[in-house]
Formats: C-alpha cells, sequence, structure tokens
C-alpha cells in the first residue's frame, strides 16, 4: 500500500511540474500585459506578409497615406503608422475579386492607445454609421470589436498594449484567423 501510494504521488509531482512549464509561456505573456511593456518593434515588421496568405494574392498597397481614423482622429496622435492591402480576382467581378487590408498604429504608451482605441471605435460606429457586430467579439489582444456596414467589408478592430490594428476581408472569420497571426507576432517581439 506504501509503494503504491508513493508511485501515485511520484506521478502527481511529474505531472504537476511539466503543467507548471506549459502554464509558464502564457502566464510571461500575461505579465507583459499587465507590467505595461511597450511594443518597440517597427509596426512593418508586425504586419501581414504575402507568406501569410493563400495563393494567388498579390500586394495591392503599403504606406502610410491611406489609413483609417485609428492614425487621424486620436488628440495624442501614433507614433507610427502603417497599412498594407492585398487582392486577388477579377476587379471587375465583385464575386471573383478577394480583398484583404491590415493596418497598424503605434503609441508611445498604452494609455494613449486605449484613449485612442476607445474614442476612435465610439467616433467610426457614431460618425461612420458602423454597427457591432456581436459585442461578445473580444478575441484579440486586449480588446477588440467586429464593426460592419452594409457595402463595406467587416472590420476587426483591435488593441495589444500600445499597438492599435485594424483588419478586414471579404469573410469575417477569415479575417479574425489573419488577425491571430498578426497577434502572434506583435507577442513575439517582446519576447
Amino acid at each position: 500500500m506504501k509503494r503504491k501510494l508513493l508511485i501515485i504521488s511520484i506521478i502527481v509531482l511529474i505531472l504537476g511540474i511539466t503543467l507548471s512549464g506549459c502554464f509558464e509561456e502564457n502566464n510571461q505573456k500575461q505579465n507583459n500585459n499587465q507590467t505595461g511593456e511597450l511594443i518597440t518593434t517597427s509596426i512593418q515588421n508586425l504586419l501581414l506578409t504575402i507568406e501569410d496568405l493563400p495563393e494567388d494574392y498579390s500586394e495591392k498597397y503599403r504606406g502610410e497615406e491611406f489609413t483609417s481614423e485609428f492614425s487621424r482622429f486620436p488628440q495624442d496622435k501614433p507614433t507610427e503608422t502603417f497599412k498594407i492591402e492585398f487582392s486577388k480576382g477579377n476587379t471587375s467581378n465583385e464575386d471573383e475579386y478577394d480583398y484583404i487590408t491590415c493596418e497598424l498604429n503605434k503609441f508611445n504608451s498604452i494609455e494613449k492607445a486605449e484613449i485612442g482605441y476607445n474614442t476612435t471605435i465610439e467616433y467610426i460606429i457614431t460618425t461612420g454609421n458602423f454597427e457591432v457586430i456581436d459585442e461578445s467579439i473580444n478575441i484579440i489582444g486586449n480588446e477588440s470589436k467586429a464593426i460592419t456596414k452594409e457595402g463595406y467589408n467587416d472590420f476587426l478592430t483591435f488593441r495589444i498594449l500600445n499597438v492599435i490594428g485594424l483588419m478586414s476581408s471579404d469573410n469575417l472569420l477569415f479575417t479574425i484567423e489573419l488577425a491571430k497571426i498578426v497577434e502572434q507576432r506583435i507577442y513575439d517581439s517582446i519576447n
């Protein structure tokens, strides 16, 4: 009986040690969020790339000029803004044309990004007549919202620490999958 208890105790101890190692990486990411580490990497290194997309997409635009309200509306403007667009298919036939956008805006503090995100998303919804698709969508970063408006692709907006993102495609689930790629790049940049 003592031998069985000893073996069970050893197995429980080994499982405990193993599982604590699995959760260490997640705890480290959460601690980074709580300690207020800033994203210092250039956001150009964090955007989607053509390699992240299915075949047949090509880069349509790359730059700082045609960005969203997240780069223009907040009182404290971002220190870095960049947008990239991809497309595939026949532009003259809406059913055969796909379009993907990815924009990132970096602020010099988490507080400025929080204020910029909340005031700008409220401005976009109110002034632009966008609607929140589902209030429960808060799956990317520290906060996120999916918004829609007739005639536009659905947009996924998110904030991770001091970076605000805006992404869209013709399918919200696909946009979320692409946003998870960007989210991982952002978290990897602070490790």
